[in-house]
């Protein structure tokens, strides 16, 4: 359950668990989207812990303690609960082809190696562990460096039923793979698509706000050129509207059943820096996918 070879992962939906309830739900969302595509399913657990001279300051009763047998009882604890969640899933999930991988990597490299090769990883919002207090979560980390899509399950709370995929759009040619990939979704879930460009209105120039207005229509027209005859099936609507992208992105997040973003490259200067990025994926209320500018180079700093 456990095999790691180069094609674990390849054209895999590879979902990164620690035992929260947050990576349950990604399990969950992971599975039914491998069963739509037809693709394998691969559960990833981290079994990293401190390097073995450090690691008898785990226990309490300090020397004395063979720090290797605290590193082979993490490395048991976590194979059996690998074990366990790939036997849930394949009686859940009859139908999809299931596999484990357990690995002794920090957890968010372990899912940037896996995305070398993934169509696409999937993660819960928060994770467990000390790695989730450095600089955001493992999953705004991994998002930032994957090569593939990166889908990230966020809370949902009780509201209005949610319906249709919604893209936040600048107009440039770095955001064309993910609102393709927005394209993609709509069309899995016999949807709507929302493709969404915001104007920032500031002061003084509220009576170009018309002229404004029309230059962003023609972003958004030429943001899905070429895509509805490609996907006749999606009924693909545009709007403008006015304000800050994390506002209203973060904001709009709430009707939509998924909110797709690009990741532009850290040398692009256009309207979706990261930082707009991670805004929204900490406030918006539903499941978003970031998706990264193949033009990019994976892993590279930001």
């Amino acid at each position: 359950m456990t095999s790691q070879s180069s094609s674990t992962y390849t054209g895999a939906v590879v979902v990164g668990l620690d035992g929260s309830g947050h990576s349950e739900r990604a399990l969950e969302w992971a599975a039914v989207e491998a069963g739509r595509q037809h693709r394998r399913l691969v559960l990833l657990h981290s079994a990293a812990i401190l390097p073995a001279r450090q690691a008898v300051g785990l226990s309490p009763m300090g020397g004395g303690v063979d720090p290797h047998l605290i590193v082979q009882a993490v490395h048991d604890a976590a194979q059996a609960f690998l074990n366990d969640r790939v036997l849930y899933a394949r009686d859940r999930w009859p139908d999809l082809d299931v596999a484990g991988a357990l690995t002794q990597l920090d957890p968010r490299e372990a899912l940037v190696e896996a995305a070398m090769s993934a169509h696409l990883v999937v993660l819960g919002s928060r994770g467990r562990g000390p790695v989730t207090s450095m600089l955001g979560s493992v999953s705004v980390w991994t998002s930032k460096r994957a090569a593939c899509p990166v889908v990230i399950c966020r809370p949902v709370g009780a509201t209005a039923e949610r319906r249709g995929v919604l893209v936040g759009v600048d107009g440039t040619a770095a955001n064309a793979p993910a609102v393709e990939m927005a394209f993609q979704l709509a069309s899995e879930r016999d949807g709507d698509l929302t493709v969404l460009h915001c104007v920032y209105e500031v002061g003084g120039v509220s009576r170009d706000l018309d002229l404004w207005e029309d230059e962003a229509q023609r972003l958004v027209s030429e943001s899905v050129a070429g895509l509805r005859e490609k996907y006749p099936d999606v009924n693909a609507k545009l709007r403008v509207a006015v304000g800050l992208v994390d506002d209203t992105l973060a904001n709009a997040s709430s009707h939509y059943e998924l909110l797709v973003l690009g990741r532009p490259a850290p040398h692009q200067t256009h309207l979706f820096h990261f930082s707009t990025t991670t805004a929204v994926l900490e406030r918006s209320t539903t499941t978003v996918v970031v998706v990264p500018n193949p033009v990019e180079t994976p892993g590279g700093p930001l």
